[in-house]
């Protein structure tokens, strides 16, 4: 329909169910013939082979060029956002002091969550691994019946997706001494003495990863913007557990109840954020699942001490 020289374009609904969700699961727009796939803050045009736009982001990837699709490898990884956990102050640390808490907190994290977690060891930027669909690959264990089960915890397991795909970047660095994350921030400090106390001080009932380097990022992740913003109970007297600590204890129920735990040290329930002091030391209640010796399960505590 033509109107004063200017051309109107009608664009009608049409019957026919399309299914419009194609490579990496990024949505096909073909409104007046564009053709282009649409992944997120870019657009993939077939007809020319490229992108339209250039990353928004591409000033962190200094090592890329801003026409990297999925950095060379589609594959493995799915189109980056620049949104992301970056974990390069924990690589620095490591160097440093000859140690290896990186590969430690993606170790804990690949266990309780069951994904395949990679980190760049240029920009020290985590990304996890996904399938042609653009799925996370969650790994599986099957039992001698041939049942398939995913490991880990879905709870952590999507809290962590979200954490990498979210809006902006959350920095992990190693402190000496005790944990802490500015409220509301992008900035996890992990501290080093505290978490292998904690680590050291489980007793051998009890998962020695239940305050280990991943739960600790967990449990830090809930201070941030990307977890929320939440705080812990105060003052030091109060004996809850909190949001916090109730949102970690989520994914340690999920894990203990995981078919493929079984026969696994359990994770248990903390019962309270604040420490308890205890002579020159503090401690923690952790309650857990066990079974007596008739059998029977039953519910006992058992202390962390650092």
């Amino acid at each position: 329909m033509q109107e004063n020289n200017n051309q109107i374009i009608t664009v009608r609904p049409t019957v026919e169910a399309v299914y419009k969700y194609m490579y990496q699961g990024q949505e096909r727009q073909d409104e007046l013939g564009l053709n282009w796939d649409s992944f997120k803050w870019r657009n993939y045009d077939y007809a020319i082979g490229r992108f339209n736009k250039i990353d928004r982001f591409a000033e962190k990837y200094y090592e890329d060029t801003p026409y990297h699709f999925s950095k060379n490898n589609p594959i493995y990884f799915r189109e980056m956002a620049g949104d992301s956990i970056r974990v390069a102050q924990v690589m620095i640390y490591d160097n440093i002091n000859n140690t290896n808490y990186k590969q430690q907190l993606v170790n804990d994290w690949q266990q309780q969550t069951g994904l395949t977690l990679n980190v760049n060891s240029e920009t020290g930027i985590m990304t996890y691994a996904i399938d042609a669909n653009g799925k996370p690959i969650i790994s599986t264990t099957k039992d001698t019946n041939g049942n398939v089960t995913e490991n880990g915890s879905s709870s952590a397991r999507a809290d962590l997706i979200g954490y990498i795909d979210g809006n902006g970047v959350t920095d992990i660095g190693i402190t000496p001494n005790i944990s802490a994350t500015p409220h509301g921030g992008k900035q996890i400090w992990l501290g080093e003495t505290q978490i292998n106390s904690f680590i050291n001080g489980t007793p051998a009932e009890l998962n020695n990863r239940t305050l280990g380097m991943g739960m600790t990022a967990f449990h830090e992740f809930r201070h941030t913007s990307a977890g929320g913003s939440h705080n812990d109970p105060t003052p030091l007297e109060n004996t809850a557990t909190g949001e916090v600590v109730d949102r970690v204890n989520v994914y340690r129920q999920e894990l203990d109840n995981n078919p493929n735990n079984v026969g696994a040290r359990p994770y248990g329930q903390r019962r309270s954020y604040q420490a308890i002091p205890s002579g020159n030391t503090s401690i923690i209640r952790f309650r857990y699942k066990t079974t007596n010796r008739r059998g029977k399960t039953v519910k006992r505590s058992k202390y962390i001490r650092f």
